[in-house]
């Protein structure tokens, strides 16, 4: 299992979470609305799984080159890939625990400190 706990610089907010693994925390934070969603482009999830899945980052490059040569074409394909992306099955199956670390870490904008503690079930 895995204990989270997350402060902001000033100390005022704090919360802890607790979770069977990485996964499960990414999508606890997010529920609990500590972290934008992974499939908000703009969110810093999105940017992190971009680093760790090279599907994501090849989807980000098509939607960037979309919006430079205002293509509505390539845009519409991109939607569509987009749109019928499995999370689970075609990004998270496929990343580590230390893949899922490095995007929770780097949600930083509400939860600036941030410590993992992995515990053993009693």
């Amino acid at each position: 299992m895995i204990k989270w706990n997350g402060k902001s610089t000033n100390g005022t907010w704090r919360k802890e979470i607790i979770a069977n693994d990485y996964e499960e925390l990414l999508e606890e934070l997010v529920d609990r609305d500590i972290i934008d969603g992974y499939w908000n482009m703009d969110s810093q999830a999105f940017d992190g799984l971009c680093d760790c899945s090279e599907m994501l980052e090849k989807l980000r490059d098509e939607y960037q080159e979309a919006i430079e040569e205002d293509d509505d074409e390539k845009m519409a394909s991109f939607e569509k890939q987009f749109d019928n992306i499995d999370w689970h099955e075609d990004v998270f199956s496929k990343l580590s625990e230390d893949d899922f670390k490095y995007v929770i870490r780097g949600c930083n904008s509400q939860a600036y400190y941030q410590e993992f503690e992995e515990v053993e079930e009693d």
